[in-house]
């Protein structure tokens, strides 16, 4: 395919058509109108671009040791089809034997699942039905494979179910975002009740669990049954391994925190020695062993009609006139800069030396309430090791540092930058081996944030000089 460039007049840079047909340099090296001699052209990407699809993406909290995230929904999405998360996690009591403080009145009331919703991803055009499921097997530890998005757990009986309108906005709510007053003291009430310590507001899915599962778990705390007693919590997980938490209908994902606000709480009263009712509470908490199963994955196919085509992994799929990105499902984008190799060697650029580069995403379309990832982060790899699945062997530097390039979605321009001068130089010298450039989302293993870019809006920005050849 041919590449193309259009000139541009900008102050102390040169114009000049870059790239001719069969991407060779015949063209550059027009003198530039500058004395300066600083040469710019846009390189667009579009016929280097293709499609990769990661297996196996670990989404558990012993894998990531980041993961603080359950996630829980399904949606339509309109280019990538049928997205659906589920989450499973081992629920533990906070200390042993528990029901120790319990006086002899404690009497149950409720067993409910309480979930702190930290953002909300889809079109919450319809409810959400929040289903709470037994699992019936422990979650194990398994580094290689398990916590990934493939991995499912055995469920038995719901336990719970309830519909909720989504809310979106209330996820990310802060009391600067109201007129509270916290010197009010109405206020500072509401404040105190509805707000954390970091002034956001505390947004719940409650689900109250089945009352026969619930008693008998009471009873067995009150008892201070032998399953309590275990420090190695065997025979606990045995009678409860955990729960999952999935959806039967509804146009979002919900993202719940693992702690800051959720738990399985047991409500219960007891009578006083002077024979008032005092209401009580006992949480057990989330443990550290949690993973989510989000498809498509390896048992679920794309659906969508951007992508319906991608049904390997690790195979580059050049698809329409879009790129895409998204977390969760393992979709990332590649991008093949070989045509650059001995850029500063061919004929009409002799000695050009890479002063400064850009690379663009402009313009991700924001279909519905589907916001971008946060940001992007850019890995080298090359064909040979991305058909063997080493889709991200090296982390491009970032310019700056020696940190991990990356790029924020910058709102207001509507874009991804990111500065890869060094790396470019690396490619155009032959230093390096990894001349394909993948592009991963943040939170790849904790949210499901994509982007949908038009090809022509993904370009390389290049500031070039050509030395004067010596006259001695």
């Amino acid at each position: 395919m041919n590449l193309w460039a259009r000139t541009k007049g900008l102050i102390l840079l040169s114009a000049l058509t870059f790239f001719s047909c069969e991407e060779d340099f015949s063209t550059v090296g027009l003198q530039p109108i500058d004395s300066l001699g600083v040469f710019f052209a846009e390189i667009p990407l579009k016929d280097h671009i293709s499609q990769i699809w990661l297996d196996s993406i670990a989404t558990g909290s012993i894998n990531t040791g980041a993961q603080t995230a359950l996630l829980a929904g399904q949606y339509q999405d309109p280019e990538l089809g049928h997205i659906e998360a589920k989450a499973f996690a081992e629920i533990l009591p906070s200390r042993i034997n528990p029901g120790s403080t319990f006086d002899e009145s404690a009497t149950y009331d409720s067993l409910v699942m309480e979930l702190r919703v930290t953002s909300a991803y889809g079109l919450h055009d319809i409810p959400l039905e929040v289903t709470i499921h037994r699992i019936t097997e422990s979650i194990e530890i398994d580094s290689s494979t398990f916590y990934s998005t493939a991995s499912e757990q055995a469920t038995g009986e719901i336990l719970g179910q309830r519909s909720f309108t989504v809310y979106a906005d209330s996820a990310s709510m802060t009391v600067e975002d109201t007129k509270l007053d916290a010197l009010d003291p109405a206020d500072s009430t509401i404040i105190a009740n509805f707000y954390d310590s970091n002034g956001r507001y505390r947004y719940h899915h409650n689900v109250r669990l089945d009352d026969s599962f619930g008693e008998d778990f009471f009873n067995r705390l009150k008892s201070e049954d032998a399953i309590f007693q275990d420090s190695s919590l065997t025979s606990f997980i045995d009678y409860f391994a955990g729960l999952s938490i999935q959806s039967n209908s509804g146009n979002s994902i919900i993202t719940y925190s693992v702690s800051g606000g959720s738990a399985l709480r047991f409500y219960y009263h007891e009578t006083n020695d002077e024979g008032n009712v005092e209401a009580n509470s006992l949480a057990f908490n989330i443990s550290n062993r949690y993973y989510n199963n989000i498809s498509p994955n390896r048992n679920i196919p794309w659906s969508g009609p951007g992508v319906s085509s991608i049904n390997s992994f690790y195979t580059p799929y050049e698809l329409g006139e879009k790129v895409y990105v998204q977390s969760g499902t393992g979709l990332v984008a590649n991008i093949d800069l070989s045509f650059l190799r001995d850029f500063g060697q061919s004929d009409s650029t002799r000695n050009a030396v890479i002063q400064r580069a850009q690379i663009f995403f402009k313009n991700p379309e924001l279909e519905g309430t589907f916001a971008p990832p946060a940001s992007i982060a850019y890995y080298s790899t090359n064909t040979e090791n991305l058909l063997d699945g080493r889709v991200a062997l090296l982390a491009v530097p970032s310019a700056a540092s020696n940190s991990q390039l990356s790029s924020t979605y910058d709102s207001t321009r509507t874009e991804y930058k990111a500065d890869i001068p060094h790396y470019l130089r690396t490619i155009d010298r032959n230093l390096t081996d990894y001349d394909r450039l993948t592009i991963y989302p943040a939170g790849m293993s904790q949210s499901v944030n994509r982007f949908a870019v038009n090809k022509d809006d993904v370009y390389i920005h290049l500031y070039y000089t050509v030395p004067e050849p010596s006259e001695n």
